[in-house]
């Protein structure tokens, strides 16, 4: 109806987010300058609130589409897993093949592919959209996720 009224090419209007149609404006460059700037000083959890259709997965999806190429993301698009779960389809997300259903040898995968992008300077980011669904029990995993440092060679202790 209103797209030959309009004289649209593509309905703009959908279901899923249309990033292409995104319009900017002060408020969304800021929310997307406040990301960016989160993930790469490495700041943690970072919290983009809002009503519902405002554009909060438009947002995430033109951050993903926009980052630099040191900046690897997963995006949860369904939080409402189990930690199993979440820790299979982050790894699949990162384009690697979980090799078990063990939550520990999931973790261990993730953590070992952690510590291969910081040697190499990369940045790792989680995006989870509708996060306020994630349950306590997953949330307080992520938050506990055993993020290892790389190994420091040749270091010497002092006495």
């Amino acid at each position: 109806m209103y797209e030959n009224y309009f004289g649209f090419g593509d309905l703009p209007f959908r279901v899923t987010p249309q990033p292409h149609f995104f319009y900017s404006n002060p408020v969304y460059r800021e929310a997307l300058a406040t990301l960016r700037y989160g993930i790469e000083a490495r700041k943690g959890f970072i919290v983009i609130t809002g009503e519902v259709g405002t554009g909060k997965t438009t947002l995430l999806k033109l951050l993903m589409r926009s980052a630099d190429s040191v900046i690897h993301t997963a995006f949860v698009f369904n939080p409402k897993l189990d930690f199993t779960g979440l820790l299979r389809f982050i790894l699949k997300d990162f384009g690697i093949h979980p090799l078990s259903n063990d939550k520990y040898i999931l973790m261990e995968q993730l953590n070992d592919y952690l510590i291969q992008q910081l040697q190499m300077g990369h940045i790792v980011a989680l995006l989870i959209d509708e996060a306020q669904q994630l349950s306590d029990g997953v949330l307080e995993e992520l938050r506990l996720l055993p993020i290892s440092r790389p190994k420091r060679r040749n270091s010497s202790k002092l006495f």
